[in-house]
């Protein structure tokens, strides 16, 4: 994670894909959030759950 948040810091966009509520919740970046294929969540400083 290190390496992805000096690159990010640098301004280079860095597309994840987890499901680890740890490491987007430490983050606090954009999360954006599919289900079934269909966007259903875009949020500039997001967490991973709604209910969290």
């Amino acid at each position: 994670m290190d390496l992805l948040e000096r690159i990010n810091r640098t301004g280079t966009t860095v597309l994840m894909a987890t499901h680890d509520h740890h490491i987007v919740d430490s983050m606090r970046q954009r999360v954006v959030e599919l289900s079934l294929g269909r966007l259903v969540r875009d949020e500039q400083r997001g967490v991973y759950g709604m209910d969290r």
